[in-house]
């Protein structure tokens, strides 16, 4: 949210980002090829995360929050680490709604939580 503090949220296990193109047809009256011309874009992201106990893997009670306030929205940044580095490579941000969480639950395994993303705006990669 506007003017809030950056917190840490999760470590994740597996990550996706996506960026989408509309295209809309242009073609005038006379022309022998179709013609388009992006006028729309669309970003989402679905990340998935191990829920420890002890609380030390992940702090979901920002993105519950978030999705239960009326303005369920909320600034993201995903740091992209080099392994033998440890600094971030890449940086994705922007500012998306949680169209999803769920909670994956047995007996026999850690808890696994799944967030998507839906963006509210533009991606910038760094």
């Amino acid at each position: 949210p506007e003017g809030g503090t950056e917190q840490e949220v999760l470590h994740a296990t597996d990550a996706s980002v996506s960026i989408s193109a509309d295209p809309q047809d242009i073609t005038a009256f006379g022309d022998t090829f179709t013609r388009n011309m992006v006028i729309l874009k669309s970003w989402s992201g679905s990340f998935s995360a191990i829920l420890a106990l002890d609380g030390t893997s992940i702090n979901i009670a920002p993105i519950w929050n978030t999705l239960l306030s009326s303005e369920a929205q909320l600034d993201v940044k995903i740091e992209l680490y080099e392994a033998p580095t440890g600094s971030p490579s890449v940086t994705i941000s922007g500012t998306a709604v949680i169209s999803g969480l769920d909670f994956d639950i047995s007996h026999d395994s850690p808890i696994k939580v799944s967030i998507d993303l839906t963006g509210t705006g533009p991606l910038t990669i760094t």
